[in-house]
């Protein structure tokens, strides 16, 4: 079992590790998380007065798609943006 399996399964055991196996897991983590990095790079954000040009509606229109879950925002550093991949779903929709 590896410990990827044990963290997964969040169980409570207590581990000794060689360093090999530590770096191993380090370097999966790693791996993981600059794939995580490289998929949000990929998408871009839109700010809301971008949103509402791109789609031709109003704000409290926005605000109400929002709120009916059709757009769902992103929150990045406190200010609210939507993904231009869903934007653009809504497009190929309607």
């Amino acid at each position: 079992m590896s410990i990827n399996n044990l963290i997964e399964q969040e169980r409570n055991v207590q581990l000794v590790v060689n360093a090999v196996d530590l770096k191993e897991l380090f370097l999966e983590w790693s791996k993981e998380k600059d794939s995580q990095i490289q998929a949000t790079k990929e998408d871009q954000y839109l700010s809301p007065n971008d949103t509402v040009a791109i789609l031709r509606i109003s704000k409290p229109t926005l605000w109400r798609w929002e709120k009916q879950g059709f757009l769902v925002p992103t929150k990045i550093g406190g200010k609210k943006y939507f993904r231009k991949s869903d934007v653009d779903t809504l497009l190929k929709e309607n």
